[in-house]
């Protein structure tokens, strides 16, 4: 499915969700969104697109679909390396445990192929089932094989034994056998022929109650060949008599057409019969080692030595004998042969059935026919076998011709659009212009280059080989030259960056303020026009940061301490205008716990006095309430409008005659006020009290 189908067929809601978390910079806060994002589709476009590789990698690791990992795998390719590594891993494990259980399988349907066999008529192929068992013992170690196939492996297992151990009793038996040919023969008394006999037939009833299967194997063979030998032996244990002596006669007078009588042979030197006796005693040795080929070359050299001379009886009699068990002998081991070219022809036959891989097909075939060559190499197969043989394997081969034929076919494709993206290459290459070239096009033209030349199949061996040094060629010049422009402008960003460190000793924050600012505008100039690795720009564009971000954080230190310099100063202003403020209150206080004391005073002195004192005591605080409103400044109430007016005329002359006259103080005519005596009068009061915080606030002024 393709990113522009994906986004179809996402709703318009998680399409918002995808397209905000795509242009999240927070990534804490955009994993804990993420984890309220349950579509795996979405989770596949936030982990190609989104602009935070932290973002990317979280939407990845919740994503299971295979389908949608491989996409992501092909998306991040050379662009995050962080999300291809964590994709790839997981589909490699996915693989990686679907091969463990399809092999698995397989072997559990090879030990059911094995238990079909379990009859008392076929023994079970052990060698097939210890590299089974081998391979079985090495999946365990990586993947949890089902219980199904452990018990399958543990009932051949058990079975292999109790055949591995009927052979070896077998062994026993035919080596008994042996050995007992060998007593009878030395045996000097026919006395001790029914101990043997006994013997024999202890043997004989061992070997009836094994299974049938072994009847017909070659030790079974050798073992009924050695209990024949025995009996034989046992029958023959009495003297052999002596040959009469022939009698000599006249010699018949010869007719006259008859023939002239063969001369007789000499007789075998004594030598040449010790030499004859050593050689049917390496004869038996070979034979009872199952030497077969060193026993006919033996064999040879004794029928040379008879047929040249004549031979005693009873070395012709022990030849009789030991040819006879060379001709058995060879007749197991062709027994043997058919026997192994019928278990070939059976597994050729194997190769028809199921699906294999055209490979490991191939690689059978050719096993199957190097083990038939083997074979052959001793003695040669018969016509129909070999036909039948030679038609199976070829019908089970014709898969693998199919399969290469149609790899040639793809391969000659994939080499012939590999030819085309040489030629487009070596066309681009040869044309660029390096005096005013575009670096990063080129660069981004490189680069699908050899996207494409990796996205093509395989071409071959041969042709690959070939077309990769053509394709190389104009790719490495092109390689070469942008690898030095890269290193140049490697160069020059390392001496941008020394300059930018430079800066953070500079007397001057200001100057080295403006210095960064430039070096940041020709950093990026010459940023677009060369783009280097991703991950050599990241180590170089934090190198030049941290160098830059020292100076302005230096700047911002001087604007933090100056900063702290003025909350410093205000703080004091605050702390004497509080100060202030509090003396100021404390003035008030002062001042008004001074009229209260007067009025206090005034009270008891008013209830001490007379009345004609109280009388008189008013009219002069109404005078002087007049003189105090007039002096602040304070209006007096309508009923007093006329005498304030006669007041105020009063005072007027009096500031005009000549003498001294009376201080106007206000505080001086308050304390006046409450030392005359006179009854309370509450619009007198509130006039006082008035005129009281006139001067209780007048007080207040100077401290401010």
């Amino acid at each position: 499915m393709r990113a522009d189908e994906l986004s179809v067929l996402l709703a318009p809601d998680l399409r918002a969700q995808v397209d905000a978390l795509c242009a999240a910079t927070d990534a804490a806060r955009a994993t804990e969104r993420l984890a309220c994002l349950a579509s795996e589709p979405a989770l596949a476009e936030v982990a190609q697109h989104a602009g935070n590789w932290e973002i990317r990698l979280s939407a990845a690791q919740r994503i299971s679909d295979p389908e949608l990992l491989v996409r992501i795998v092909e998306a991040t390719r050379h662009r995050d390396n962080r999300v291809f590594r964590h994709c790839s891993g997981l589909l490699r494990a996915r693989r990686r445990t679907l091969g463990h259980a399809m092999r698995a399988a397989e072997l559990a349907a090879a030990f059911r192929r094995i238990l079909a066999t379990q009859s008392d008529h076929d023994a079970l192929p052990a060698d097939g089932f210890d590299e089974f068992d081998s391979e079985l013992n090495s999946l365990r170690q990586e993947y949890d094989v089902p219980q199904e196939c452990l018990d399958l492996a543990a009932a051949v297992r058990k079975r292999v034994q109790r055949d591995a151990q009927a052979m070896r009793d077998l062994g026993v038996d035919a080596a008994e056998a042996e050995a007992l040919c060998a007593r009878i023969a030395s045996a000097a008394a026919p006395a001790d022929a029914e101990v043997f006999r006994a013997n024999v037939k202890e043997i004989v009833e061992r070997s009836s109650r094994r299974v049938s299967w072994l009847a017909a194997h070659p030790t079974a063979a050798a073992l009924a060949h050695s209990i024949a030998r025995a009996n034989a032996a046992l029958d023959a244990l009495a003297p052999e008599p002596k040959a009469a002596e022939p009698v000599r006669s006249a010699p018949a007078p010869r007719e006259a057409n008859s023939r002239p009588a063969r001369p007789a042979r000499p007789a075998l030197p004594v030598g040449e019969r010790d030499a004859v006796r050593d050689l049917l005693d390496r004869l038996a040795l070979q034979l009872q080692a199952g030497q077969l080929a060193d026993a006919e070359d033996t064999e040879r050299q004794l029928v040379e030595k008879a047929g040249a001379r004549p031979l005693p009886e009873s070395l012709v009699r022990r030849l009789r004998r030991e040819r006879a068990q060379l001709g058995r002998m060879r007749d197991w081991a062709r027994w043997g042969d058919d026997q192994a070219r019928g278990h070939l022809i059976l597994a050729a036959q194997e190769l028809l059935r199921g699906e294999r891989d055209p490979e490991k097909l191939a690689t059978a075939v050719t096993g199957l026919r190097e083990q038939w060559q083997r074979l052959d190499a001793n003695r040669h197969a018969t016509r129909k076998q070999w036909e039948r043989f030679d038609a199976v394997l070829t019908q089970a081969f014709r898969p693998v011709l199919e399969f290469r034929a149609k790899r040639a076919s793809q391969e000659k494709a994939a080499a012939l659009a590999k030819a085309s993206v040489c030629e487009h290459c070596e066309v681009w290459a040869s044309g660029i212009d390096w005096q005013h070239a575009d670096l990063r096009a080129i660069a981004a033209q490189r680069h699908e280059f050899g996207t494409r030349w990796r996205a093509l199949p395989f071409a071959g061996f041969r042709e690959e080989r070939r077309l990769r040094k053509r394709f190389d060629k104009p790719v490495k010049a092109v390689d070469e030259r942008l690898g030095a422009v890269r290193q140049a402008e490697r160069s020059r960003r390392e001496t941008l960056i020394g300059e930018a460190e430079a800066l953070r000793e500079a007397p001057q924050v200001g100057d080295a303020i403006k210095a960064a600012v430039a070096l940041q505008a020709r950093w990026r100039d010459g940023a677009r026009s060369v783009g280097l690795a991703r991950q050599d720009e990241q180590a170089l564009w934090q190198r030049f940061r941290g160098a830059c971000d020292a100076v302005f954080v230096r700047r911002d230190g001087q604007r933090d301490a100056r900063a702290a310099e003025r909350a410093t100063r205000q703080a004091e202003q605050t702390r004497q205008l509080h100060e202030r403020k509090t003396l100021a209150a404390r003035r008030l206080d002062a001042a008004r716990g001074r009229f209260e004391l007067l009025a206090r005073n005034s009270a008891l002195a008013a209830v001490q006095a007379s009345a004609a004192t109280l009388d008189k005591g008013r009219a002069e605080r109404e005078a002087l309430l007049l003189d105090l409103e007039l002096a602040l400044g304070l209006p007096s109430p309508a009923s007093a409008s006329g005498a304030r007016r006669a007041r105020q005329l009063l005072k007027l002359q009096e500031r005009f005659r000549p003498g001294k006259t009376e201080s106007a103080d206000p505080e001086a005519l308050v304390r006046r006020w409450y030392a005359a005596a006179a009854r309370s009068d509450p619009e007198h009061d509130a006039r006082m009290s008035a005129i009281v915080e006139a001067l209780v606030m007048a007080s207040r002024q100077p401290a401010q």
